[in-house]
């Protein structure tokens, strides 16, 4: 097992009822949910981030349409394909 990295947070009430529920029922650690649900998020994160960096190239590169003009490319598809 890799070393791990201490990590304190505050939690409501709540969040921390939730979590032991979810614990209990998954036969899992209330560390664990958390890790795993803190991994997605990072995730998630980092691939919106990147995503976000390759648009802002793009509209500097020129590659995109005004909202007008794209509106209107599908309005055109949309009525031929009726």
């Amino acid at each position: 097992m890799s070393k791990s990295v201490l990590l304190s947070t505050r939690i409501t009430p709540k969040l921390n009822a939730d979590l032991t529920r979810l614990a209990a029922g998954s036969d899992r650690t209330k560390s664990k949910i958390v890790t795993q649900a803190l991994q997605a998020f990072v995730e998630s994160e980092a691939e919106f981030l990147a995503s976000i960096g390759k648009s802002r190239k793009d509209i500097k590169a020129g590659r995109y349409k005004e909202h007008d003009d794209f509106m209107a490319e599908l309005r055109t598809k949309y009525v031929k394909s009726r």
